[in-house]
């Protein structure tokens, strides 16, 4: 979740941001802005995430 927008993101913008971890602390990274549903650069939506959380007999 993004906290203090001054403004809008829209498709296609790229813009910076800081991510905070309880005990890793602060990473800086910078993010292109794509739109709803959009594929992740270099991968695909295809997987499953179905079997993650199979019940053990």
């Amino acid at each position: 979740m993004f906290m203090e927008l001054k403004e809008a993101i829209e498709k296609g913008q790229s813009f910076k941001a800081t991510l905070v971890f309880e005990q890793a602390g602060q990473v800086a990274v910078e993010f292109k802005a794509s739109g709803i549903g959009a594929v992740a650069p270099g991968g695909s939506h295809s997987g499953s995430h179905s079997g993650a959380a199979k019940d053990k007999k």
